[in-house]
């Protein structure tokens, strides 16, 4: 699937999720705190199976890993304990195996902190879910991924399959960036309605020592176009909200129904959202009409 460049996420009505915003801020959150409990979780194929002798392939590796860590390539899923503890494992001083390695390299990529994009506009099921049945907001962001994504730090699409992905130790010391993506970048084929898109961030131990999430500064090339207001949001949390926001240049749209947003301008603000608030309930006067 093709990656947009604009993407959205729907919040409920709280004023820390708007207020990062005023601030070019973004709140990330850990894997852990997410909808699917398979998230970063993996199948482990042991490293007996390759075709390749296990003894050439532990020589391969240690080729690689058994020098200081500071002169190992650098490998976002590797720590200086982690180096450490598979180049023992791997010599036999420890009472361990490539699973024990394994876990620790998926507990770290399970620290990385997370921003999920929707790339559905004004989507009902969005709304519903993550919007707080059209009580929320849905802000709008552009993003030009193919300068922003480095090994750190990247925008992807998730890839929805049945299975949780299987990996090896060779897997994850030859091949680390496809490990890395897919760990965090692979949900069950259930979620596939939502195509979303993943802002991921993993660096630094000020990062990985957050425990549930935490704010960052707006990441250079993604920028907020524009905040839709639910429908049934609160009217009082539109007008503040409102107002701040433009004097951000950033466009702000209510949702008048299902399929129709209506760009609020200084005229709907005016007198404390008068015309705004007329608009509204005349809206909420319409009769459903059935057929």
């Amino acid at each position: 699937m093709l990656m947009s460049k604009k993407m959205f996420v729907y919040e409920p009505s709280e004023a820390c999720r708007l207020d990062s915003i005023l601030e070019n801020k973004l709140y990330l959150s850990k894997p852990v705190h997410f909808n699917d409990i398979s998230e970063c979780t993996c199948q482990i194929e042991s490293i007996d199976k390759s075709s390749i002798p296990r003894e050439r392939l532990i020589e391969a590796i240690l080729s690689i890993y058994d020098r200081p860590f500071d002169e190992v390539k650098h490998n976002p899923l590797l720590d200086e304990s982690i180096h450490k503890f598979m180049i023992a494992v791997l010599k036999n001083e420890l009472i361990g195996t490539q699973f024990d390695v394994l876990e620790k390299i998926i507990k770290r990529v399970s620290g990385a902190l997370i921003k999920c994009f929707i790339s559905l506009d004004n989507n009902n099921v969005m709304w519903s879910h993550y919007g707080k049945n059209y009580s929320g907001v849905s802000i709008e962001f552009e993003h030009n991924f193919l300068i922003m994504n480095t090994k750190l730090t990247f925008i992807k699409t998730i890839s929805y399959q049945n299975e949780r992905p299987c990996f090896s130790l060779i897997d994850a010391l030859f091949k680390p960036q496809v490990v890395f993506d897919e760990l965090l970048l692979t949900k069950h084929y259930d979620w596939s309605y939502e195509r979303e898109q993943r802002l991921c961030v993993f660096s630094g131990e000020e990062y990985l020592s957050s425990e549930n999430g935490r704010l960052i500064e707006m990441p250079k090339n993604l920028r907020v176009l524009s905040v839709t207001f639910g429908t049934h949001c609160p009217f009082d949390y539109i007008i503040e909200y409102a107002q701040k926001l433009r004097s951000k240049n950033i466009d702000c749209y209510y949702l008048a129904n299902y399929s129709t947003q209506r760009k609020l301008d200084d005229v709907d603000l005016m007198n404390n959202g008068e015309n705004l608030r007329k608009m509204i309930n005349e809206i909420n006067r319409v009769p459903l009409v059935y057929k």
